[in-house]
């Protein structure tokens, strides 16, 4: 893997690793459930803005254990602006 150069300094910039779930997102169906972490990296959000849209009622939270996670239908709903 190349690492590519900041033109302003030469400083290298670190490539970023993307989590499977993410790539994988758009092949997964409706019911499935993923992390706060996934849903922050797919829409390109804060978790502080991910637990505003929990607190406004726009994604419900889904605790498994001690584990939170998010429904991929209603992530695809609030994108599309349905929600």
């Amino acid at each position: 893997m190349e690492i590519k150069r900041n033109t302003t300094r030469d400083t290298p910039i670190k490539p970023v690793a993307i989590s499977k779930a993410v790539s994988q997102f758009d092949s997964f169906p409706s019911s499935a459930l993923v992390s706060i972490r996934t849903y922050c990296a797919v829409v390109d959000r804060s978790h502080a803005s991910a637990y505003r849209d929990i607190k406004a009622g726009r994604l419900t939270i889904i605790k498994i254990g001690n584990s939170s996670r998010l429904n991929v239908g209603q992530i695809r709903k609030l994108i599309s602006g349905v929600a």
